[in-house]
């Protein structure tokens, strides 16, 4: 039988949001165990404790030591530069090697509201290592590099951690990563 968990990433920018979301995932989720959910969080927060204490969810901490690492940081320091993205949005790049007692991931961004119980997408029977929000065709008028660029929302989605970790994906998110300059 799988073995799935929600993974969600914060920094300190993202506390209060990763607050609500918890709070809305726990006032929703009507399993009848408690749900493990996985922060995945800087190093220097791996010791950080949650103002909120939760009936539904049981919530860990989980530092992501790769960020820590140079040749890491770079690439993140890089991504940032070119995409302005927070390097806390890069943790997911590693969630399947920091959880490997779990089998399948639902990702949540951090500042995800959760409207109704979450159960179905932790049912939810992959055919593929990854699920998420159709891609669409997008056209942003004002940047041309952009023009009919495929996208699909990477803030919510599931992840079939067992094939990221026999495949060694962080490995390869980070190559892809490393291009973009």
């Amino acid at each position: 039988m799988s073995k799935t968990c929600i993974v969600a990433s914060m920094d300190r920018d993202f506390v209060i949001p990763t607050e609500v979301m918890l709070r809305s995932l726990d006032a929703t989720y009507s399993g009848s165990e408690k749900l493990d959910v996985k922060i995945l969080v800087p190093s220097k927060m791996a010791d950080y404790q949650l103002a909120t204490e939760f009936k539904n969810i049981n919530v860990e901490m989980v530092p992501v030591p790769q960020m820590d690492q140079p040749d890491v940081a770079e690439v993140i320091e890089n991504t940032y530069r070119f995409l302005r993205l927070p390097p806390a949005s890069m943790h997911r790049y590693f969630m399947a090697d920091l959880l490997p007692n779990y089998t399948k991931a639902v990702y949540v961004d951090s500042d995800t509201i959760i409207a109704r119980d979450i159960s179905p997408m932790l049912n939810y029977e992959l055919q593929t290592p990854l699920a998420a929000y159709p891609e669409i065709q997008l056209e942003f008028a004002d940047n041309p590099t952009f023009k009919d660029a495929a996208y699909f929302n990477s803030g919510v989605m599931i992840v079939d951690l067992k094939w990221w970790r026999n495949n060694r994906v962080s490995k390869s998110l980070l190559k892809i990563a490393q291009t973009m300059k």
